[in-house]
């Protein structure tokens, strides 16, 4: 009798370990995909505002722009200055994304699938949940609608949008 304990307990661990290590894989591999987003959307803005900019400039701009879209802060000093001395212009081109249907849907699915991480990992306020939301809405990039994205959908969304960024 006491080898059957053992053994459903044995089982039992074993099956909250790999439910517990699955839902890690799971918000990795969820994070990624919102990476490859976030690069591919970084490289197109680079590219975009190189033809009017100079590269550094460009740079800086396309990073401030992704941040502003994820409600991401700035990385370093210098991005804090630049996000400081350019507020306005950030928040003119990243109301300008609106005008772009492939790369608000990209965004749209990306901010949805996004939002879970907080709740899987337990570490989410309104604020974390709605900001990203409430700021892709306010900019007019949101879609409204439409339901919330079957993760191998958007896994194969991020990987093509990464994919198809200019090189």
């Amino acid at each position: 009798m006491i080898y059957v304990l053992i053994f459903l307990a044995v089982v039992t661990g074993l099956f909250f370990w790999f439910r517990a290590e699955s839902k890690k894989k799971l918000l990795l591999d969820l994070q990624r995909a919102v990476d490859m987003v976030k690069v591919g959307m970084y490289v197109r803005l680079r590219v975009e505002y190189s033809k009017q900019y100079e590269s550094e400039f460009a740079g800086f701009l396309a990073a401030a722009v992704s941040n502003e879209v994820f409600s991401d802060e700035p990385g370093n000093e210098e991005a804090q200055h630049f996000l400081n001395e350019n507020k306005s212009l950030i928040e003119t081109e990243t109301r300008n994304l609106s005008h772009k249907q492939h790369l608000c849907h990209v965004l749209t699915q990306t901010i949805r699938a996004r939002s879970v991480i907080p709740f899987a990992k337990d570490k989410h306020t309104l604020e974390t949940s709605f900001d990203p939301i409430n700021k892709l809405k306010d900019y007019g990039i949101l879609i409204p609608g439409g339901e919330f994205p079957k993760l191998n959908s958007f896994y194969t969304l991020a990987t093509e949008f990464y994919q198809t960024r200019p090189k």
